[in-house]
C-alpha cells in the first residue's frame, strides 16, 4: 500500500480505498416509508397551507415516536 496525496491509503494497483466496503443500497423499510410520508407531509402543510411547522411538526414526530415504541424507549433514556 501507499500513501496517496490526499494522506488516505490506497491499495498499490487500484483507485479503491483500503478497507474500506461499499455499502449495499436496499429498499427503505415500513418505518422509514413512514418518516418519509410525514416529512412530506410537513413539507405539504407548511409550504403549501402556510400553516406554522411547529404546529404540524410536533404532532408528525409523535406519532413517529408511538410506532415503534418499544425501540424509542432507548433513546429516550439517553437524553438529558
Amino acid at each position: 500500500m501507499r500513501c496517496s496525496s490526499a494522506g488516505k491509503l490506497r491499495h498499490k494497483h487500484s483507485n479503491e480505498y483500503a478497507g474500506l466496503e461499499t455499502p449495499r443500497i436496499s429498499r427503505p423499510g415500513g418505518q422509514q416509508l413512514f418518516t418519509l410520508v410525514l416529512i412530506a407531509a410537513v413539507l405539504v402543510c407548511t409550504v403549501g397551507f402556510h400553516m406554522p411547522i411547529g404546529f404540524v411538526a410536533l404532532p408528525a414526530g409523535l406519532l413517529l415516536a408511538f410506532v415503534n415504541i418499544k425501540e424509542h424507549k432507548t433513546f429516550i433514556r439517553g437524553v438529558s
